[in-house]
């Protein structure tokens, strides 16, 4: 990071406890105008403002200095529910009357205008990032005939700031936009109808259908909360914005290079003494906040293992890979994986070393597939077994150094004659250290359960490691930790899998 943006840095959380240095002071001023800089580069910079009328008349300003296409789009209205018409015709008014904010972010009109800057109002599509706060340029309108016969906007092509943005709206409709020339930055966008209510004790709703897009050249400091922004202008105005506006303001800049302040700087006055905020930042000084699962990522010399029912590795593969918890493992041993024999599923900085599929023509909720750290594929040996007959059970065997680990998923029906037998073809008394891990599928908690598992690890001197634990969101424990050796184990949090993840250390 330049030296330009750690200062920038710095001053910006001064400015947020209201506590400027000279140097902070000076900075800032050199960010000052008292009127905005003749730069063409700043055509695309986002405005912001304290209020809303100064937001309104900015945004209609621009509109007019844009020559191009334009059109207003009115939201389609249908109501709904039980009530007089005088109750309906209230409803109506209020509907009309209402901000932007108060029908979940669909206007009851917009201007549409080919060249301007829109903000997405609503999250249309988290994954893809069309989400409420997007910005971009509008490039196209598409139109339609209505039943009344009249010409309405049917779609718009926005170029969204973030290239990121769009890309999967983008491929659905490939040959689309091949077949149309339309530029591959383009993302398409339909209006969308979501259920409004104006009271909760009314059955009155209004269904509104409109295009979520707000006009952003410039919005409110309020309304920036959250957006992270390559250029922005700040303008300070008559009224001295608030240290909180302040610093909300010109935080939104990425860099300092692209903050621009219009107006007189004036330094924000301090953090009261008697508040609650200062008082609560004085804690944070003293309480030092760790991440709760920290020490899964240290390197303490220790052999880590994880295992987890995924519930579809093709699904989740990519969730696994870029989670540091799991790239910190030694061995993955992955249960339920659902895989073919045509699955070849890589981690990056492993190697796949046990793949159990099935080579049936439909994905089913079966399979076990072991990763090992590439440093340690040679030293490490693998096998697999098993068993089928009323119920199935499958697992990878793992030889490191005197160690054997074994990885299995059982399947919800499996009897225990199969456990027996399969636990015995495992020669657990040839084996001097073992771990076994996986989703047996029986509740170890569970007391009608408990007996059978406890009566058979006894047999092969093996104890339940995570006795009393939760290893599902529900509070059951169906993956079991079973071992004769020192171990340290706990869980880790999942959010595509009902199961947890089970990390086990070994010294």
């Amino acid at each position: 990071m330049r030296q330009s943006e750690v200062q920038f840095q710095t001053a910006l959380n001064n400015l947020a406890r209201g506590k400027l240095t000279r140097e902070d002071r000076k900075l800032f001023k050199s960010r000052t105008f008292s009127k905005m800089p003749k730069k063409k580069r700043l055509h695309k910079a986002i405005h912001l403002f304290s209020r809303n009328e100064d937001v309104e008349e900015y945004n209609n300003k621009c509109l007019k200095n844009i020559i191009g296409e334009e059109t207003i789009c009115h939201a389609s209205d249908v109501f709904h529910g039980h009530g007089s018409q005088l109750a309906k015709r209230q409803m109506e008014y209020t509907i009309n009357k209402s901000k932007t904010h108060q029908t979940m972010g669909l206007p009851k009109s917009i201007k549409l205008k080919i060249g301007a800057i829109y903000m997405v109002t609503y999250n249309v599509d988290t994954e893809d990032g069309i989400c409420n706060g997007a910005t971009g340029t509008l490039k196209q309108i598409n139109y339609g005939i209505n039943h009344k016969g009249e010409k309405k906007p049917l779609r718009v092509w926005i170029e969204f700031d973030d290239k990121s943005v769009g890309k999967i709206a983008r491929k659905k409709l490939k040959s689309l936009i091949t077949n149309n020339k339309i530029p591959n930055t383009w993302t398409p966008l339909d209006p969308i109808a979501l259920t409004i209510k104006t009271r909760k004790t009314s059955s009155l709703k209004v269904n509104r259908k409109q295009f979520p897009l707000t006009l952003a050249h410039a919005l409110t400091v309020h309304k920036s909360q959250g957006q992270s922004l390559k250029q922005v202008v700040v303008h300070l105005g008559k009224r001295r914005m608030s240290r909180e506006q302040l610093y909300v303001a010109c935080s939104r800049a990425t860099s300092l290079r692209g903050l621009f302040i219009i107006g007189t700087f004036k330094e924000p006055t301090p953090i009261p003494k008697t508040s609650h905020l200062r008082t609560e930042m004085k804690r944070w000084k003293n309480h030092k906040v760790v991440p709760k699962f920290k020490k899964l990522t240290e390197d303490n010399n220790q052999l880590k293992i994880m295992y987890h029912n995924v519930q579809s590795l093709r699904k989740h593969h990519n969730l696994i890979r870029n989670d540091k918890i799991f790239t910190s493992n030694d061995i993955l041993i992955l249960g339920e994986t659902w895989n073919k024999d045509t699955d070849n599923i890589e981690i990056k900085g492993f190697h796949n070393i046990v793949n159990i599929t099935t080579s049936e023509r439909k994905h089913k909720p079966q399979g076990v597939s072991i990763y090992v750290k590439k440093g340690l594929k040679n030293i490490i040996t693998a096998d697999t077994l098993s068993l089928e007959g009323k119920g199935r059970m499958q697992g990878g065997i793992l030889e490191y150094k005197n160690l054997s680990i074994i990885g299995l998923y059982a399947k919800p029906d499996t009897t225990k004659e199969l456990w027996k037998n399969y636990f015995k073809n495992l020669e657990l008394s040839s084996r001097k250290k073992v771990i076994i891990v996986g989703d047996f599928n029986i509740d170890s908690n569970k007391i009608n359960t408990k007996h059978f598992l406890n009566k058979l690890l006894q047999k092969y001197k093996l104890k339940l490691q995570n006795k009393g634990m939760s290893s599902t969101h529900s509070n059951t424990n169906l993956t079991c930790v079973v071992t004769n050796t020192h171990i340290t184990t706990g869980t880790y949090n999942s959010f595509f899998s009902h199961h947890l993840p089970v990390f086990i250390h070994k010294a």
